[in-house]
């Protein structure tokens, strides 16, 4: 009878051990959350989105399911599913107006649509429109925040593009002389984006575009800034030379080198 009971424990104690390996390790949050994020690290993108899926479904109340609504954004923006990652960050930013992570969604936000606009300033820049539009106000409402030198930086680029756009719609009517259509086109440019490279040809064409159109006195003022604030500038050696020819036509006099302002740039 001793011998059977041993014997008994021991086959117990066995069965016991093999259901308890048989028994699936119970699922937290956090652990999914965690598998997803090793996941994604891995750029194994579609099965971080299942573990992340998971915690969303699962444990709908926990804190790990809003980071992971966060989470499968990023999934969609590293696969490069822009417009779906769009609606994911928004549908955050809408959901949760005062988490933390707030800010890194409305620069995501703006990533997503950056990533989208085209290079080419020929080219459509409704996307780039739109970036400028999704981070408007970021600094106000998070001066504090880690991705301001980010913002900025994406917002520079966006200005320039839009900018470089602008100038080459304007030489389009330059070229064609279409002085007024030009001039309105310069004028724009030099009030929309002041701190943009192209400034000094914008301004240069726009003062040659109102001595065109027989407004000499101003043209001459614009073409007189241009030697003042881009002094050391090819445009500021052409400005020159229409000065002296408009100071000549003044005068009823001609000047050497009113036949050889130039143009283009």
């Amino acid at each position: 009878m001793r011998k059977l009971s041993i014997f008994l424990v021991i086959f117990l104690a066995f069965g016991l051990a093999q259901t308890a390996e048989a028994r699936p390790r119970r699922e937290t949050p956090e652990k999914l959350y965690d598998q997803g994020l090793r996941q994604m690290k891995r750029g194994y993108y579609d099965e971080a989105v299942t573990s992340f899926d998971k915690v969303r479904n699962h444990f709908p109340l926990n804190q790990y399911s809003v980071l992971a609504e966060l989470r499968v954004a990023d999934c969609l923006y590293e696969k490069a599913d822009f417009i779906s990652a769009v609606d994911a960050y928004q549908q955050f930013v809408r959901l949760h107006p005062r988490h933390e992570e707030l800010d890194y969604a409305k620069l995501r936000v703006g990533r997503a649509y950056f990533k989208q606009a085209n290079r080419i300033p020929a080219k459509d820049q409704t996307y780039t429109e739109m970036t400028l539009s999704s981070l408007e106000g970021f600094e106000d409402r998070f001066p504090e925040s880690d991705y301001l030198t980010e913002v900025f930086e994406i917002r520079g680029k966006c200005l320039v593009r839009l900018s470089r756009t602008e100038v080459q719609v304007g030489d389009f009517y330059f070229w064609r002389k279409s002085y007024t259509a030009a001039q309105r086109r310069y004028a724009d440019l030099l009030q929309d984006y002041p701190e943009s490279p192209v400034v000094p040809r914008a301004r240069y064409r726009l003062g040659v575009c109102l001595v065109k159109l027989e407004r000499p006195d101003e043209g001459e003022a614009v073409l007189r800034q241009v030697l003042e604030l881009h002094p050391d500038t090819p445009q500021a050696r052409r400005a020159e030379r229409w000065i002296g020819r408009v100071e000549a036509e003044r005068t009823g006099g001609t000047s050497d080198d009113a036949g050889a302002a130039t143009d283009g740039v």
